[in-house]
């Protein structure tokens, strides 16, 4: 027998035999305590210890890994963004878009891996393994989905569980966790941009009270009225065409005759809910009247939003003081 360097043995003189050839690991002739080398893998740990090989002809040569086994049990996951699906086919990723997840998780150990558990809190299938075993150097891949929700963008990517950024950085950012009985718990991250676009568009409309109903006069003179006891009424229209929820909403009116419009009494009437905000695609309108006056008028609404948008736009008419075109 023959011991080299890294602990290996070699045994010569070994006689040839059409039988398997048991290597016999004698735990009984050492002092008390003694474990076996190559501890309980392989299905060759259990009593009595021993290792087989075969020897049928002149010259084989038979490998066994005798003892000295060191199990390193490992485990790698992979987690990756296959596609977004645009829903409403807008061409960015936001509410109802649905990012297309892949997980890998290999066993980059030397020994099997059982009660392997893959799971990731954002996706619809939260956990997509339990109880897989896995070969050493074996692979599974599974797959999952996650609906983008208005929340999601409206708080920038602040929402989601295992967030790996913990601020408001604009992606769904999150964490797929692989783990084993045999090893460490392992993570992968991945993240989405989400695009974040809040827009309002405003129009003021005026209605002189000669007939002709609202009318988006936006430059001057605009339509021409008897001022003579009668009022103008103004409509100011809301709409929401961003990607963003709105509030905070602002809004302010100035007459170039009457100064800054105390608009405290009139109430902004929302077509989704009333709630003090504007969803995505929600309009609202507010109409107040004011004293019809002479000569060329002209107010402008502005609106503002927490989120940063804003719009604004003027309203003309030209008061008449008698009756007749030209008479001013």
């Amino acid at each position: 027998t023959l011991t080299d360097e890294n602990g290996g043995f070699t045994f010569f003189g070994v006689a040839t035999s059409t039988e398997d050839i048991i290597i016999r690991e004698d735990l009984d002739s050492l002092d008390g305590g003694s474990t076996p080398t190559n501890g309980t893998f392989d299905d060759q740990g259990d009593d009595p210890y021993y290792w087989t090989a075969n020897l049928a002809e002149t010259g084989d040569v038979a490998f066994v890994e005798i003892g000295n086994f060191i199990p390193a049990p490992d485990i790698a996951i992979d987690k990756t963004v296959l596609s977004v699906t645009d829903v409403n086919n807008n061409g960015v990723n936001d509410a109802g878009d649905i990012i297309n997840y892949s997980i890998k998780v290999t066993n980059t150990g030397n020994v099997t891996l059982t009660d392997v558990e893959v799971a990731d809190p954002l996706l619809s299938n939260t956990l997509l393994a339990d109880d897989v075993t896995l070969a050493v150097d074996e692979s599974e891949t599974y797959t999952g989905s996650y609906t983008i929700t208005q929340a999601d963008v409206d708080s920038r990517g602040d929402l989601e569980p295992n967030d790996a950024v913990a601020e408001d950085d604009g992606y769904i950012d999150n964490t797929a966790t692989a783990d084993s009985n045999e090893t460490d718990q392992k993570t992968d991250s991945e993240k989405v941009q989400l695009d974040y676009s809040p827009d309002i568009d405003l129009i003021k409309l005026v209605d002189v009270g000669d007939g002709s109903g609202f009318q988006d006069a936006n430059f001057a003179i605009g339509p021409e009225v008897n001022i003579a006891g009668g009022d103008a009424t103004f409509r100011i229209e809301l709409a929401n065409t961003g990607n963003v929820t709105l509030t905070g909403i602002t809004i302010t009116d100035i007459d170039s005759a009457l100064g800054d419009i105390d608009l405290s009494g009139y109430t902004l009437v929302e077509s989704f809910a009333q709630d003090g905000m504007l969803e995505v695609g929600e309009t609202a309108y507010l109409e107040y009247t004011a004293p019809l006056t002479a000569g060329q008028h002209m107010n402008v609404a502005t609106v503002m939003t927490d989120q940063g948008a804003m719009d604004d736009d003027p309203a003309y008419y030209f008061g008449l003081v008698n009756d007749g075109p030209g008479v001013r």
